[in-house]
C-alpha cells in the first residue's frame, strides 16, 4: 500500500465505466481490481467490514518498482496491464492465451527488455486448490492437487548501473542519446536515451493527461533516441568516408586547399571554418574536420563505395541485441535513389549526380544513423582487428549469450584503420585539435582519441546557423574511444538540437561516460 493522490471527483464517472468494462471482459470468477494502491487507513477499513462486503477483498500482492526510475526506462524497459490487444496478438497467432495473464494483478512487458523476453521473465502460474463457504471465504486446502509457481528466469544484463546513470545526469535538459560499448568484446555498458520518464508511472497504469503530457512534448522522452532514433551523423562520418578513399587508393598524404569553401558545378559548398584551413592530407583534415578536403576527394571513391564501406563499418544494420524497435538508417548509394524514386515520373529524379555525394561525405544529405551504428563504429575503428558486435544481454536463466568478440576480422588494411585513428587520435590531443580541451580526462598519461560532429537539420543558404526555435538547432555530436594505446572504452553521444557544436556539447558528456576508476 501507498499513499498516492486521491482522485478528483471528475475522475470517477470514468473510472467507474473503467470498472464495469473490466468486470464484463473478466473471466467468470476471476476477481476484478476495483481500487489498488490502498492507503493503510483504507485497507484496514475494507478488512474491517469484510463481512458485510460480500466477494470483496482486499489483498496484498507484489508490484514491479524499477528503483533507479528513468536512467533505465528506455532499454530495460517497463510492465503494464494485460489489454484486449495482447490476448487478442495471441489468439491471432493460433495460440492459446496463458491462464495467467487473466491475472487482475498480472502485467505484461511493453518495452525494451521487459517486452522482448516477457516469456523468458514470466514464469509458469501456480495455483492452489481450495475450498470456500458460500460467502467466498478459504475453509480448507487440498495440498495435493495444487501447483507451486516457477519463477521466471534471471536475465543479466552488461549494463553498468554507474555510468548508466551518471550518462543521463550529464544530459541534463538536453534531448539525445549515448552508447558506451566495452571494445573488446561489445558488451553495451551504457545505452541511455534523454529525456526520460518514470516507468513505475505504467506499472498501475499512468494517468491520461501524464502520457498525453509525455507522448505530445517535443523532446519526445517515449522515444528511444539510442535504437530508434536516427540523426544526421556530420563529421563523425568522416572516417568512414576516410576508409573510402583509402580503399580507392587515394594517397593519405594528399593534400587539399582548403580557403573555406569548394566550387561545384553552380554552386559553393561552405566548410565550417569560414578563414579556410589551408593545406589539408587526411591526417589533418580529419584533426581539423576539413569539409573542403572531404568535398574535394569523395568522388574518388564514389558514393557506392562509401555506403558498401559504412556497411563494413557498423551502418546500415541492426543488431541482435535482444531488444526490437532498431531503426536501420539510410546511407545513399545510387541502387538506393533509384529505388527511392521508382514512382517518379521525371526520369532524373532516379539518377545520382556527383555533387550529391558531397553532402554524404560529410555526414548530411541523406544520411542518418542511430547512436547504437555509431557506438559500433567507434568500437571497430579502436578494437581495429575484430568487427566487434554489440551484446546487451549477457545472461538468461544463467545461460551466457554469446560475446562480441566472436567475430570476423574487419574488412580493411590494418595501415587503413591507423591512418583514421591516427586522426582520431589528433582530434583530442593535438592542441589544434576540434576537441582538445574537451577531451582532456584528467588521468594521467592516460587519453581519449575522439571525433566531434556538427549536423545541420535545415538549410541555412547565406543565413546565420543561430536559431532560438530548439527544432531548427544543430544536432551535436562525439564519438571518443579509450585509452588510445589499449583501448577498452568506446562512446558516441549525440545531443538533439543541441545548437553549439559537438566539442562544446557532445565531448564534455562523451568523457562523462569513461570510468576512471577502471580505464
Amino acid at each position: 500500500p501507498q499513499n498516492p493522490a486521491p482522485a478528483r471527483p471528475a475522475d470517477q464517472p470514468d473510472r467507474r465505466r473503467s470498472i464495469i468494462r473490466e468486470v464484463n471482459a473478466a473471466p467468470r470468477f476471476s476477481p476484478v481490481p476495483v481500487k489498488s494502491d490502498l492507503t493503510w487507513e483504507e485497507f484496514a477499513k475494507v478488512n474491517l467490514y469484510a463481512n458485510g462486503l460480500p466477494g470483496v477483498m482486499a489483498d496484498m500482492h507484489e508490484a514491479r518498482f524499477y528503483p533507479f526510475g528513468g536512467a533505465f526506462a528506455h532499454v530495460i524497459g517497463y510492465v503494464a496491464k494485460v489489454s484486449d490487444r495482447d490476448i487478442k496478438a495471441i489468439e491471432d497467432k493460433g495460440e492459446e492465451p496463458p491462464a495467467i495473464l487473466y491475472n487482475p494483478g498480472f502485467r505484461i512487458g511493453r518495452q525494451g527488455v521487459e517486452k522482448a523476453l516477457d516469456e523468458d521473465l514470466r514464469g509458469e502460474a501456480g495455483g492452489n486448490r481450495v475450498e470456500v463457504d458460500a460467502r467466498g471465504r478459504v475453509v480448507g486446502e487440498d495440498a495435493e492437487n495444487s501447483r507451486a509457481a516457477i519463477p521466471g528466469k534471471d536475465v543479466v544484463l552488461t549494463l553498468d548501473a554507474d555510468v548508466q546513470n551518471r550518462a543521463l545526469e550529464v544530459f541534463g535538459d538536453e534531448s539525445g542519446a549515448a552508447v558506451v560499448m566495452d571494445c573488446r568484446n561489445g558488451d553495451i555498458l551504457c545505452m541511455v536515451s534523454a529525456p526520460s520518464f518514470d516507468p513505475n508511472l505504467f506499472v498501475g497504469g499512468v494517468p491520461g493527461p501524464i502520457y498525453r503530457a509525455l507522448a505530445d512534448y517535443e523532446r519526445k522522452p517515449l522515444l528511444d533516441k539510442a535504437i530508434g532514433g536516427v540523426f544526421h551523423p556530420g563529421s563523425t562520418f568522416k572516417m568512414t568516408t576516410a576508409l573510402a578513399l583509402l580503399d580507392a587508393g587515394v594517397d593519405p598524404t594528399e593534400r587539399v586547399s582548403c580557403n573555406g569553401g569548394y566550387r561545384f558545378g553552380n554552386r559553393t559548398f561552405r566548410c565550417w571554418e569560414p578563414r579556410g584551413h589551408g593545406a589539408q592530407d587526411m591526417h589533418n583534415a580529419i584533426k581539423n574536420s576539413c569539409d573542403v578536403y572531404f568535398y574535394h576527394m569523395c568522388n574518388r571513391a564514389g558514393v557506392d563505395r562509401i555506403q558498401e564501406t559504412a556497411k563494413k563499418i557498423g551502418f546500415l544494420q541492426t543488431y541482435d541485441i535482444g531488444v526490437g524497435n532498431q531503426k536501420k538508417g539510410s546511407v545513399p548509394s545510387r541502387a538506393w535513389k533509384a529505388e527511392y524514386n521508382k514512382n517518379n515520373p521525371n526520369p532524373e529524379s532516379r539518377v545520382w549526380f556527383p555533387g550529391e555525394t558531397l553532402s554524404v561525405a560529410i555526414g548530411q544529405g541523406d544520411v542518418n544513423v542511430t547512436a547504437l551504428q555509431l557506438a559500433v563504429m567507434t568500437a571497430r575503428l579502436a578494437n581495429a582487428r575484430k568487427a566487434v558486435l554489440p551484446r546487451l544481454i549477457k545472461s538468461v536463466g544463467g545461460k551466457e549469450r554469446p560475446s562480441g568478440a566472436a567475430v570476423p576480422d574487419l574488412p580493411f588494411p590494418r595501415e587503413h584503420l591507423e591512418i583514421v585513428r591516427q586522426g582520431m587520435i589528433a582530434v583530442a590531443n593535438d592542441r589544434s585539435g576540434t576537441a582538445y580541451r574537451q577531451s582532456q580526462l584528467g588521468l594521467g598519461d592516460i587519453q581519449m582519441a575522439g571525433k566531434t560532429g556538427t549536423a545541420q537539420v535545415r538549410s541555412y543558404g547565406t543565413g546565420s546557423r543561430k536559431s532560438n526555435v530548439w527544432e531548427l538547432k544543430d544536432h551535436n555530436l562525439f564519438v571518443a574511444f579509450a585509452p588510445v594505446d589499449a583501448p577498452r572504452y568506446a562512446v558516441a553521444v549525440i545531443v538533439e538540437h543541441g545548437g553549439k557544436g559537438g566539442a562544446t556539447a557532445g565531448a564534455p558528456r562523451g568523457r562523462a561516460g569513461f570510468k576512471p576508476d577502471v580505464i
